[in-house]
């Protein structure tokens, strides 16, 4: 297919209300903790200190989802038969979830004592934890009709879309959540939030799907047998293993720099700097978090427009390469404007990664694990910055304290020695890549001209990874 062919916006129908149930999904999810934090800051926190912990604690709840249920979410997913009717119900259990709160929230407005402050804050904290568990079900499951209804000429266009009204939604989340609470307060947040879902709900019963299509393609086992075989898949496929190594070595930075960015801004950059106490899920609403928000934005729809032309897999090593070099020479800027640009370009590469690894990993996996094997990648995804942020943070505060040291006449701080380890990783590691795809590439030629045998799945997948030609064929 030629890719200079004029493609519709948004491809096909089902893809359409694909994009339209999953964005408004993402911008329930940013108005809910964005009024989460609102209300706590405005009616139970005694001190900016003490509300920040609350709302982190919000964050913390999810992440105890992720690590309880995120990675075997994709398990039921794929034994499961039909995702659409798994999008189906998760989206109205969220609904149901947001909706709980309210009548603990009509309680306190009547009560207004600690107990009941407490009692809301819990119940919180539990709707809160139910909806990311469901969200993790729901990705998997949207991942596959993505699949089902998207041509691989247009997996990275498509997933661009998606990521830039995600992030978009994200970032007027916070905004909309501050106009709702104001006017109606919390009651009038979560109700708009479930709202929210319902429509999301509606949208997603307009995608056509036939389960009659697409049988079971391979037998069920244990449970723990199938999780198993989907992480062993995963190390077992060559571009897989890739794909992880290069996701985390991405978050490494940027869980280095979403915990250390307002202090690098602050002491490195010489700005005088208050971070946004309301969180949202990819980061703050501040200047710092505003400038990595619409990075990211642009980003994914830039990389969603070339990715096809200049090859996937060519945009995904090269991304990390850059994004080394570009953070080795952000840790020694001194200067705000060359400062957040080149935060901003940073951000921007880390969506070439991004962007790309959903093709990457749907054409090498098979229809019966996709579930799993997103779910290891949202994992991974989520993980390794957390991981690398509670390092980098250890760190700051406590072995590199107060550190300053010399080399070769040049000053070193415990933030740019950090942020220079950090940026190294990313380097060598994409150099290694780039590498490793250049010799598989090499090999796989090889054996494809030498008549690989057609019932080999990784090396008759993994030549669709062979760049494509200037004409966009592969």
């Amino acid at each position: 297919m030629d890719i200079r062919k004029k493609r519709l916006f948004f491809i096909n129908k089902n893809f359409a209300m694909i994009w339209i149930g999953g964005t408004i999904a993402r911008l329930s999810e940013a108005l809910l903790l964005s009024g989460f934090g609102y209300w706590i800051l405005s009616s139970i926190a005694k001190d900016p200190t003490s509300g920040a912990a609350l709302i982190r604690g919000i964050t913390m709840v999810g992440f105890v989802a992720l690590f309880l249920l995120g990675p075997i979410a994709g398990v039921f997913v794929d034994r499961w038969t039909n995702p659409k009717r798994v999008i189906l119900v998760t989206t109205l259990l969220r609904a149901g979830c947001a909706l709980v709160p309210i009548a603990i929230a009509f309680l306190l407005a009547s009560h207004r004592t600690p107990a009941m402050a407490s009692i809301t804050l819990a119940t919180i904290y539990v709707a809160t934890f139910l909806i990311s568990t469901l969200t993790h079900f729901a990705i998997p499951a949207s991942y596959i009709l993505f699949a089902d209804n998207v041509k691989e000429e247009d997996y990275s266009y498509a997933n661009g879309v998606l990521l830039t009204t995600s992030f978009l939604a994200l970032m007027i989340g916070a905004p909309i959540g501050l106009l709702t609470y104001s006017f109606v307060g919390l009651q009038g947040v979560l109700l708009l939030d479930a709202v929210l879902y319902i429509v999301s709900f509606v949208a997603t019963t307009y995608i056509s799907f036939d389960p009659a299509e697409y049988p079971r393609q391979a037998p069920r086992t244990g449970l723990f047998h199938d999780f198993k075989e989907g992480i062993a898949f995963c190390f077992k496929n060559s571009h897989l293993a890739i794909l992880l190594l290069t996701l985390a070595l991405v978050n490494i930075w940027n869980g280095a720099e979403t915990v250390l960015g307002p202090a690098f801004v602050t002491q490195n950059l010489h700005m005088a700097y208050t971070p946004s106490p309301i969180q949202a899920p990819e980061g703050s609403y501040d200047a710092l978090g505003l400038t990595v928000g619409a990075a990211f934005a642009l980003g994914s729809l830039l990389f969603g427009l070339i990715s096809r032309r200049l090859g996937e897999k060519r945009i995904f090593a090269y991304s990390l390469v850059l994004m080394g070099i570009f953070a080795l020479v952000l840790s020694r800027t001194s200067l705000v404007i060359p400062g957040f640009a080149l935060i901003f370009v940073i951000s921007l590469l880390t969506m070439g990664v991004n962007v790309t690894a959903v093709p990457v990993y749907l054409w090498v996996t098979p229809r019966h694990m996709l579930g799993r094997v997103r779910a290891i990648v949202d994992f991974t995804t989520n993980i390794a910055p957390l991981v690398v942020g509670g390092l980098s943070l250890w760190l700051f505060n406590g072995a590199l304290k107060g550190f300053h040291g010399q080399v070769m006449g040049i000053t070193f701080t415990s933030i740019d020695t950090i942020f220079i380890v950090a940026a190294v990783i990313c380097l060598v590691g994409g150099i290694i890549i780039v590498r490793r795809f250049a010799t598989d590439s090499k090999a796989m030629s090889t054996a494809i001209n030498q008549g690989a045998p057609a019932d080999e799945p990784e090396m008759a997948n993994a030549a669709r990874l062979q760049e494509p030609t200037m004409s966009g064929r592969v």
